[in-house]
């Protein structure tokens, strides 16, 4: 957009964002920019824009996965459960 290259990226957790360009307080949003990306800044909802230099930059790993809407043809089940064991922390980093 605007030769920019933006990236939109969700938190699953909803919350924490980024805090540099493009966030969601940054001063590089314009209305004409905000309305071409549906940018919204209302709430902590986990959604925040970055440049994608920016992403390179900070991210050198990610988890891609969808979320599903009332509005897709997607079912999804809740199950509640407790994640127990040798990696309940976390992959290991070794």
């Amino acid at each position: 957009m605007d030769k920019l290259k933006l990236i939109c990226l969700r938190n699953p957790w909803g919350q924490g964002e980024w805090k540099g360009d493009w966030s969601d307080s940054s001063d590089l949003w314009t209305p004409r920019m905000k309305n071409l990306c549906g940018f919204s800044d209302l709430v902590e909802d986990g959604i925040f824009w970055m440049d994608f230099t920016d992403f390179c930059d900070e991210f050198d790993e990610i988890y891609i996965c969808r979320t599903y809407s009332q509005q897709s043809n997607w079912k999804s089940i809740l199950v509640e459960d407790k994640w127990e064991g040798k990696y309940a922390n976390g992959l290991p980093t070794n």
